[in-house]
């Protein structure tokens, strides 16, 4: 999976940055059933997992980006936020 982190100038830099996740492994909606489950983020660290089926969302936890200026501080903060979405609906209750 890419995610493409779109920087501005309100956060220090102007680069797009991109890695390459493994895919991860979604258990399927507990209301329709569907396996068709998506993680959307905004330009923020901010992800949630959604179910294309019925719109079920559920949020991971925000991770705050400690160095505006860092690149690499960026991206740790996305990794942080985007692999929380995945626990957090994989590690739901029914």
């Amino acid at each position: 999976m890419n995610i493409k982190i779109i920087g501005n100038s309100q956060v220090g830099f102007d680069i797009t940055l991109s890695y390459t996740l493994g895919d991860p492994v979604l258990k399927p909606c507990p209301f329709c059933g569907s396996e068709a489950i998506e993680i959307l983020h905004t330009h923020t660290p901010s992800y949630w997992a959604e179910c294309t089926g019925c719109g079920v969302r559920l949020s991971g936890i925000y991770y705050e980006i400690k160095n505006r200026r860092s690149k690499r501080s960026a991206l740790a903060a996305h990794r942080m936020s985007f692999h929380s979405a995945i626990r957090a609906w994989n590690e739901r209750r029914n």
